[in-house]
């Protein structure tokens, strides 16, 4: 099987983002590939509202903001 050295794969038993996969996500693989600021762009998924556990994974050098893209308006 392939393997890409810049794809990370993970699953739910859902299929929807999860607290744990986001986490995971921000964890391995966001947070390490910025260098001084990031800003994260996500819709209004309920998973991004909380941030309080994402900020405590974020390393303290780097600048991080979250907007957040109202409902109904992806579509």
């Amino acid at each position: 099987m392939f393997k890409a050295d810049n794809l990370y794969v993970t699953a739910s038993t859902s299929g929807m983002m999860t607290k744990k996969l986001y986490l995971e996500w921000s964890e391995k693989v966001l947070f390490p590939h910025m260098e001084e600021r990031c800003i994260f762009l996500a819709d209004s998924w309920k998973t991004f509202t909380n941030q309080d556990s994402v900020i405590e994974l974020k390393p303290e050098e780097l600048e991080y903001e979250m907007l957040t893209i109202p409902p109904k308006v992806t579509g």
